[in-house]
């Protein structure tokens, strides 16, 4: 379908394109309420091709999708046992197996892998990490970004689906299963440390709490998505990624000067809300230890 940001009235006086497919013309509240009449939601739409004007005044985008996809609400068209597990997983009543692992390389390029339950390399994270490392990210970041895909594999094959037929209910899932599980990391060998997700009362500041932080969830979800759109690029994986992304922020961003004001933007569907905190400083009440000993 195209889609054309400026005004209707020039639009329909450019002959050479058609812009009408079945009584609709390319008005934007008109094909809004097309996507809610079909059922299709723009982050399901794969773009193809795209064209801005050197001035940015103007878009054009070809899409296309396809009713293969699946998101969160679809997961009851499954089998019975699956469609249970599902739920259980984003109610936090079901755990995923700790298999796998991600172990470093004696090579650069990656530098890190992930290894599945057979301790065999996990093929197309490893094709993904080494164009990672080859675009230049620093090795900790190929670590983060193993760590990540062993666990939205860890989820597949907790769930029996191959990562090329991943869709948005496996997603849903993810952060259903992060939101409610206990991170590892935040256990506790010192039966003195203080509990997660409680107040220093030296510093004012909250330890982290026992699962996993909004941040994190985020972090992954970028990580997945960047993974199947680096597979797509080659023609491999999904038609449609299964992390939902918004269409609209890519669109108006690809117009956004570097000194402009960064607008705001509608997270996108499975996003978690990130609170805003304020800058570290040294409370009040503390005193400045070691002043005293510093030297001009």
């Amino acid at each position: 379908m195209l889609s054309p940001t400026e005004p209707a009235s020039v639009r329909k006086s450019i002959p050479q394109v058609d812009f009408e497919l079945d009584d609709l013309d390319a008005d934007e509240e008109k094909y809004l309420d097309f996507y809610r009449q079909v059922a299709v939601r723009e982050d399901m739409l794969v773009p193809l091709a795209e064209h801005h004007t050197p001035n940015g005044a103007h878009s054009w985008s070809v899409n296309c999708t396809f009713s293969g996809s699946l998101s969160g609400d679809e997961v009851n068209t499954r089998e019975p046992e699956l469609r249970d597990l599902y739920r259980e997983l984003i109610e936090g009543k079901a755990n995923v197996p700790r298999v796998g692992s991600v172990v470093e390389l004696e090579t650069v390029h990656p530098r890190y892998a992930v290894l599945d339950a057979f301790g065999v390399v996990v093929e197309p994270v490893a094709s993904y990490l080494r164009e990672l490392a080859l675009d230049d990210n620093r090795p900790l970041t190929s670590r983060s970004y193993a760590y990540d895909m062993l666990r939205w594999h860890r989820l597949l094959w907790f769930l029996g689906v191959a990562w090329e037929q991943a869709t948005e209910a496996e997603a849903s899932a993810l952060v259903g299963w992060l939101r409610a599980a206990e991170n590892p990391q935040r256990g506790r060998k010192n039966r003195d440390a203080p509990p997660p997700g409680s107040v220093n009362l030296r510093t004012g500041k909250r330890y982290l709490k026992a699962g996993y932080a909004p941040t994190t969830i985020n972090h992954n979800l970028t990580v997945v998505s960047s993974f199947y759109a680096f597979h797509r690029h080659h023609n491999r994986g999904p038609l449609v990624n299964p992390v939902p992304e918004s269409r609209a922020q890519r669109q108006v961003l690809a117009h956004r000067t570097p000194d402009a004001i960064m607008p705001v933007f509608r997270r996108a569907r499975l996003r978690q809300r990130v609170r805003q905190t304020d800058p570290r400083a040294i409370p009040d009440g503390v005193p400045l230890c070691g002043v005293g000993d510093l030297r001009g």
